[in-house]
């Protein structure tokens, strides 16, 4: 049933096959990280846009009803953005061949896995090797805790807790999210 789905599919490559192409590359290559400290970057425009959401609209001489309704105002907004972005997106890609490699790209953007483990795995390496100092240096990057007093039990839980943050947050949460939202049959 699902083969068929997948090679009866309207489009010209289903959004399955786009995401085993995503997830097969961020198992070899990992995250698309030579453009992340561009400003142009998406995840980093998203961020600049929400900061200044944030400072022109969340002021604290405002009453906590007005502060509501503006973040209620700030959700909607960005719903909406990200409603237009993924249809157009997907519209794109149901009628261009080469927007599905534009697809496979913000995939790519969106989920990383790889890197965060190979991290853990130099904090393990520290760890097994008696090396806590290491293991606090490397694991004081990906923490906001106070790293200089953790034994390597605490290391080791920290860096468990970060990687399983990590798995839902950059792998599980997209993938969910393109499965749902990521069909273009959309007719336009």
């Amino acid at each position: 049933m699902l083969l068929s789905s997948i090679f009866d599919h309207q489009g010209l490559i289903t959004p399955l096959i786009l995401l085993m192409i995503a997830l097969v590359i961020n198992i070899y290559a990992g995250q698309l990280t030579l453009f992340s400290r561009s400003k142009g970057y998406p995840v980093n425009t998203l961020e600049h846009l929400i900061n200044w959401f944030d400072f022109k609209l969340n002021r604290k001489n405002r009453s906590p009803m007005e502060r509501l309704i503006r973040g209620c105002l700030t959700i909607i907004f960005f719903l909406l953005l990200g409603g237009i972005f993924g249809l157009t997106v997907a519209w794109l890609s149901n009628n261009f061949l080469f927007a599905c490699i534009f697809e496979v790209v913000l995939l790519l953007i969106l989920i990383d896995q790889r890197n965060l483990y190979k991290t853990i795995l130099k904090i393990e390496v520290a760890i097994c090797n008696g090396d806590p100092k290491s293991a606090r240096n490397i694991i004081s990057g990906l923490t906001t805790q106070s790293v200089e007093k953790m034994d390597s039990f605490g290391i080791a839980r920290n860096a468990i807790e970060i990687l399983a943050t990590s798995l839902v947050t950059r792998l599980l949460a997209p993938v969910f999210y393109y499965v749902l939202f990521g069909q273009n049959n959309f007719v336009f």
